[in-house]
């Protein structure tokens, strides 16, 4: 968790399951799958974002489904890469860190 703000000591698992179920809560769907195809679609010009705006994208997931969405959330993921500096492994997280924000 490298410290996050108010959530000190909760294993990334927690947060991620907390995080889904906020996301749910706001009409969010969680889809775990593999994107094939990636087709932005004609735009349609609207003043405010809102219901009843049309989708913008079409996404072929690798088990068949096809899903349309107004906006994209990409992740990929994220490795910490130390550099070569005995003993800052060990120290990385707790009395090394990284975000002067977070951290200051």
């Amino acid at each position: 968790m490298h410290n996050y703000l108010g959530r000190e000591g909760v294993p990334p698992s927690e947060l991620l399951a907390t995080g889904r179920a906020e996301a749910i809560g706001y009409g969010g769907e969680i889809v775990t799958a593999t994107v094939t195809s990636l087709e932005r679609l004609p735009s349609t010009p609207t003043v405010v974002d809102g219901p009843g705006v049309p989708p913008q994208f079409r996404v072929g997931l690798d088990e068949g489904r096809v899903t349309t969405a107004r906006r994209l959330l990409v992740t990929t993921g994220l490795v910490d890469e130390l550099p070569d500096i005995p003993g800052l492994a060990g120290l990385w997280g707790h009395a090394v860190l990284h975000c002067p924000y977070c951290h200051g």
